[in-house]
């Protein structure tokens, strides 16, 4: 492929991109009064470490099992 068509499709897939972007961007306008009621809550540790996996129970939405990697099962 040559230079010069090279830098075309270059020039053509950054110029459709952005226009693509710059259309979605004017399209997508919020209602700020949507998040009026959110607060900020902490949902994790803050420094939780490695973990390899976590998993809820079934119809109990306050207990969930931690496996690390440092060892261990851990049960909330």
């Amino acid at each position: 492929m040559s230079y010069i068509r090279l830098i075309l499709i270059a020039s053509f897939a950054i110029i459709s991109t952005s226009v693509s972007q710059l259309s979605m961007a004017q399209q997508s306008s919020v209602n700020p009064e949507l998040f009026q009621a959110m607060k900020y809550r902490s949902i994790g540790p803050y420094r939780g470490g490695r973990v390899t996996t976590v998993s809820g129970v079934w119809g109990d939405a306050r207990t969930y099992y931690m496996g690390a990697t440092g060892g261990g099962v851990w049960k909330t």
